[in-house]
């Protein structure tokens, strides 16, 4: 599908003078595993790694994948816990020159073996706890901590084929309309475009550290676990028991002190409430869902600043970026980072004024090649804005609203679709209604996002049985579990008779949250 922009199309871009380099990220990590091998590169489990040994193990899984004939092209899943053997992992899939797939440990083997099938992977990368999990696969399956030496440190060299920066560095999959989880492939050159712009950001030095805590499946995990690694600091890993109670993290940050951390705002929450005093050294970046202004002043106050970012996974992690001051106004989500674009289109696909609303869509450097195995929908989302009968811009249709204000900052309006945001986690209710009707006796469905306890949007489903069927909430909650990770999994259930619609026989989402209000959720 192609757009037309007119001359003056209102869009606003980034022009920061950053250094522009080919190099990639296995070629940053390796400077720095020259220039500061004995440095401390990662820090697990009270256990400390240098950028010297770090490097050795990378390299010598690097070698064991090209000896199984993986390079550029290829996709390499990962299915490990948070241990040294995750950044290992990633860093020797780069290395080798092909794409890492990263997948949760703890999501159901069906929904595993789908990802690996539709990603086409030949190798999968695991450890003896993970692969448990691990369904039957034609691909061949690497267990970390069962073979230390998979290679040997001088058969061959370093002789790898570097990838380009046009070349895939990862994919992530999300949840898609469906009801089949999509991949979206992110090259190098658009990693290298965001360690770029975020680093300087932050002023991301050889004497700073990064608090790692999101899981590996969330794309803003690349952020915390490999950008310091470019730059000479230090990650710092937590595991995901350890991110979920306040008091916990709390401790960490006061013993180990690290210069910056990136998580959701339902984290940050948890972590003020927990009754955490601040860190005056600790740069904040928070994205992955609103931020509101309370809860923004409140970590101002607590650290050395607060970057409110936001962007989606088709346009590599962060996409915009606001440097946040104490205020009673809402919350913005700033400008463009370096070397993006950013255009407000109406219904048709038309340039909205500043201060009218619309689809954000998004171009630039940052722009993923598009989703892995599946054309139609990358035609669908990445489309072509042409300015004149020579010249068009690629660019990705988000689905979210937003407008510039008159500040020039840049607002975001909620979504245009029934999508929901969990944590950061981007949910399609497609996909979890298509796996309610999986179960027998299911005659309709209709999951929605309802605002519940402190602003945050919960996962609400409501289901019409067929006549004279008794569907107990144990059992669609067990029947979920063998296809959704849990983050999908609705928290509440409603039985109805019919589904409400609006006159125009759409979902009528309004209806629904009325109806869980003062209906009976399901029991039993």
């Amino acid at each position: 599908m192609n757009r037309s922009l007119g001359q003056d199309t209102p869009t606003v871009s980034a022009t920061e003078d950053l250094t522009q380099s080919r190099s990639t990220i296995a070629d940053l990590f390796q400077a720095q595993v020259i220039s500061s091998a004995l440095s401390t590169a990662l820090e697990v489990n009270n256990k400390s790694l240098s950028y010297a040994t770090l490097g050795s193990r990378v390299d010598r899984l690097a070698r064991d994948l090209r000896s199984h004939g993986i390079g550029c092209g290829d996709i390499v899943a990962l299915c490990l816990k948070r241990t040294e053997n995750l950044v290992i992992a990633m860093l020797g899939v780069l290395k080798a020159g092909a794409a890492y797939l990263p997948l949760n440990p703890s999501d159901p083997p069906y929904r595993l073996g789908q990802i690996i099938s539709h990603a086409a992977s030949r190798f999968v990368v695991t450890d003896s706890q993970s692969m448990t999990n691990l369904p039957e696969v034609s691909s061949h399956v690497r267990v970390m901590d069962r073979r230390p030496a998979m290679a040997t440190e001088d058969d061959g060299g370093d002789a790898f084929n570097a990838p380009e920066a046009t070349d895939v560095a990862y994919v992530i999959y999300t949840s898609g309309t469906t009801g089949s989880p999509k991949g979206v492939a992110v090259t190098h050159g658009a990693l290298a475009n965001i360690f770029a712009d975020v680093a300087q950001r932050v002023a991301f030095s050889d004497r700073a550290s990064w608090l790692a805590l999101t899981t590996v499946c969330f794309d803003i995990a690349a952020l915390e676990l490999l950008l310091p690694l470019c730059f000479g600091g230090k990650v710092i890993l937590v595991s995901e028991e350890q991110a979920r109670i306040g008091r916990v993290l709390a401790g960490i940050l006061h013993n180990k002190k690290p210069t910056v951390m990136q998580a959701t705002p339902i984290t940050w929450r948890i972590l003020v409430e927990s009754g955490w005093a601040g860190s005056p050294d600790l740069t904040i970046l928070c994205g992955g869902d609103r931020l509101d202004r309370e809860l923004a002043n409140k970590l101002i106050t607590r650290s050395a600043s607060v970057w409110n970012m936001y962007g989606p996974t088709e346009t590599t992690i962060w996409s915009t970026a606001e440097r946040l001051s104490l205020s009673d106004g809402p919350v913005t989500i700033g400008q463009p980072i370096a070397n993006t674009e950013i255009y407000i289109l109406d219904a048709e696909g038309r340039p909205q004024a500043p201060g009218e609303v619309g689809e954000i869509c998004i171009g630039g450097a940052g722009l993923a090649r598009g989703y892995v195995n599946d054309p139609q929908l990358t035609r669908e989302y990445f489309i072509e804005l042409r300015s004149s009968a020579s010249r068009s811009t690629r660019v990705y249709r988000t689905g979210d609203l937003g407008r510039w204000n008159d500040q020039g900052r840049l607002e975001f309006h909620g979504r245009s679709d029934h999508q929901v945001k969990i944590n950061g986690f981007r949910i399609e209710v497609q996909e979890i209604e298509s796996a309610i009707r999986l179960l027998p006796g299911i005659a309709d469905v209709a999951v929605a996002g309802v605002v519940g306890p402190s602003n945050q949007k919960r996962l609400y489903a409501f289901f019409v049985a067929e006549p004279n069927l008794n569907i107990k909430l144990s059992e669609l909650v067990s029947h979920l579990t063998r296809y959704l990770p849990k983050y999908m999994i609705p928290e509440k259930f409603w039985s109805l008779e019919s589904l409400p619609s609006t006159p125009h026989a759409k979902r009528d989402t309004t209806a629904l949250e009325a109806l869980a209000r003062v209906k009976p959720e399901l029991a039993g």
